[in-house]
């Protein structure tokens, strides 16, 4: 199993290099991300995540698991939602954060293959927080300036408060 990166951790905050060559080495890093994702009771994982700035991400948003490498979101939809997000990188944190309802993502799979997917629901949500960490984006970057200010937000829910 793999070290999951928790914020502040400067790796979180690196865009990520494209991968060059699939090969068993990133079929290996795919499958020990899996292995943590799941260990770690998420719905997805990148590779800065696991100290990787390399554009790969797995998710199972309830649906059998995917690995993403190389991801490029083309489209979105203009309907929005909001939803409570929370992060294996940031435990103990749920964040409301509006995103689009629907988006076109195309990337490769674990073998190389180009591939195109249209999400909707959780696995869009699921691609589009995972895309972010891509870019060394993490839910805390949604909070507004006088919420970050403050260092506490009415959107923001830990699990202290829920207590």
């Amino acid at each position: 199993m793999l070290e999951i990166k928790k914020n502040p951790n400067p790796i979180l905050r690196k865009k990520c290099e494209p991968i060059k060559r699939i090969d068993d080495k990133v079929r290996f890093l795919a499958k020990e991300m899996l292995e943590t994702m799941y260990k770690g009771h998420g719905v997805g994982l990148a590779g800065p995540q696991v100290g990787v700035s390399k554009n790969i991400f797995v998710i199972d948003a309830h649906k059998g698991p995917l690995v993403i490498i190389n991801p490029e979101i083309v489209e979105f939809s203009e309907n929005k939602k909001t939803m409570l997000e929370g992060c294996l990188s940031v435990p103990g944190t749920d964040i409301d954060i509006e995103r689009p309802e629907k988006i076109k993502l195309v990337y490769q799979d674990e073998t190389g293959q180009k591939k195109e997917l249209s999400a909707s629901g959780l696995t869009a949500r699921v691609v589009q927080h995972e895309y972010d960490h891509l870019f060394g984006r993490l839910i805390v970057d949604y909070q507004g300036f006088w919420e970050r200010l403050k260092g506490k937000n009415s959107k923001i829910i830990t699990k202290k408060d829920n207590v």
